[in-house]
């Protein structure tokens, strides 16, 4: 009986060792991870400043204004007076050409006088397919080119007329006091027929009183 009791012991000092050895040699607890909150990555931000032609999309021309008008365009058309003499006088005429008032006036002396100012004894001071070739302006002096058309100028004091409607009419530009003349590129020195002779330069001063718009 004595001994049943002395194994009964020892087995169950055998069993607590095993025990206290497990315990230590047991591993590290193994955790469960936390969940792990996905945190969303920064978009990429489109530049603000893309140009046209670096986006790859179609794009479309600006619309260009078009230019003011500063004002009339004064020329000088030949005209009969109630007297019966022959005289220049001053019509406007709306702008055409912003950057170069001298051609502008030229080439509304070339087109005439319109219905009403036919019907006021205005007269045409060039062939209507008189063509002004080129225009040059130089230290204050423009030089007109015109084509065969200046030949057609018949009568006097009708030739002194046209004339002089060129050089009032080329010098109301402000950039313009002297006028020559030339067809096709070589300097006129006399116009119509019977032929009346033309100025290397002219300007309003040398006009003759009989000319002079009134």
């Amino acid at each position: 009986m004595f001994g049943l009791v002395v194994r009964a012991a020892l087995v169950a000092a055998a069993l607590f060792v095993l025990v206290a050895c497990a315990g230590e040699n047991r591993g590290p607890s193994i955790q469960t991870p936390a969940a792990v909150t996905s945190v969303p990555l920064p978009l990429a931000l489109a530049p603000t400043d893309v140009s046209p032609a670096t986006s790859g999309a179609p794009t479309r021309g600006l619309a260009r204004l078009a230019p003011a008008q500063s004002g009339p365009v004064t020329i000088y058309l030949p005209r009969l007076f109630e007297d019966g003499t022959l005289g220049l006088r001053a019509v406007t005429r709306p702008q055409t050409i912003l950057d170069d008032p001298a051609r502008d006036g030229l080439e509304a002396l070339l087109r005439g006088p319109t219905g009403d100012e036919r019907a006021d004894d205005f007269e045409y001071a060039l062939d209507p397919h008189t063509r002004l070739l080129g225009l040059a302006v130089r230290d204050m002096t423009a030089t007109v080119d015109f084509d065969s058309g200046i030949a057609r100028v018949y009568g006097r004091p009708f030739s002194e007329l046209v004339y002089w409607s060129i050089v009032y009419t080329a010098t109301e530009a402000a950039d313009v006091q002297r006028v020559a003349l030339s067809e096709r590129g070589e300097p006129l020195r006399e116009i119509g027929y019977p032929p009346i002779p033309v100025l290397l330069f002219a300007t309003r001063a040398d006009a003759p009183d009989w000319v002079r718009p009134r």
